[in-house]
């Protein structure tokens, strides 16, 4: 939550109905970071900590940015008006602006093994079944394994499963 420390702020991509704070009700409707959020962000990278020497602001799938909100943070990150770190998070930085890409300290992280990622859906309280499924399919990403687990996988692969089963066999 962006309220557990003053000093600290997450932006999320987000549906147009969830950035009004309405519920969304399309599963594929397209989450982004909006020009609108990038302007809530500036305005809280120019103010002053209160708890600590420099606020944190994280902003998470920064690919999904469109072109007018990656160039109207340009400045903000290359000059911020208050001690601010910010913490960009990708998993496709060919899709960043390069003018934002330049601007980045980049930092890789490796991929999680399907263990390790089962054993934190199982933690979450997904069933051992699911969440090795999850995990086969999330690349070594705990993020990627979450979505896929929001976006009715095991529905999808149920009716992929009766598809294959109710087509003809095939003979020579």
């Amino acid at each position: 939550s962006n309220d557990t420390h003053p000093d600290f702020y997450r932006l999320v991509p987000m549906t147009k109905n969830e950035y009004e704070g309405k519920p969304e009700k399309s599963a594929t409707a397209k989450r982004i970071l909006r020009i609108e959020q990038m302007r809530d962000m500036q305005e809280r990278a120019s103010r002053v900590p209160v708890l600590s020497e420099r606020s944190v602001i994280i902003i998470e799938g920064v690919e999904t940015m469109q072109e007018a909100a990656a160039n109207s943070i340009l400045k903000t990150i290359e000059e911020p008006e208050g001690p601010v770190v910010f913490i960009l998070i990708t998993s496709h930085p060919a899709f960043l602006l390069d003018t934002i890409r330049s601007r980045c300290m980049i930092m890789e992280f490796g991929i999680l093994s399907d263990e390790d990622i089962m054993g934190y859906l199982q933690n979450q309280g997904i069933t051992e079944f699911v969440a090795r499924g999850l995990a086969s399919l999330a690349d070594g990403s705990i993020g990627r394994a979450v979505t896929l687990q929001g976006e009715r996988l095991q529905e999808l692969h149920g009716e992929a499963i009766k598809l294959l089963t109710d087509l003809p066999i095939m003979t020579n």
